[in-house]
């Protein structure tokens, strides 16, 4: 279980909230679930993403979401890694 919580030093405007929780199994499969909150940005929605750990090799696939009135997709991010 995890959050955070970012505000500007600038303005009191800008404030982000993310909670979300994650899962896995045998450390090698992940899932996680979250929520994104930018109220000036008007962005919200669900968040998601699945890891996969093989041997040091380690994939991430993550979708957040856009703001409300862009018309545009979630932005799916991929993340190759490798741990020495």
């Amino acid at each position: 279980l995890v959050g955070d919580f970012n505000q500007s030093l600038v303005t009191n405007q800008f404030r982000t909230y993310h909670p979300g929780f994650e899962v896995a199994y045998e450390g090698q499969f992940s899932g996680r679930m979250g929520w994104y909150s930018d109220p000036l940005g008007d962005i919200g929605g669900l968040t998601w993403g699945l890891g996969i750990n093989v041997r040091s090799l380690v994939i991430d696939f993550g979708s957040i979401p856009q703001a409300r009135d862009a018309g545009l997709d979630n932005v799916k991010k991929i993340t190759l890694g490798f741990r020495f």
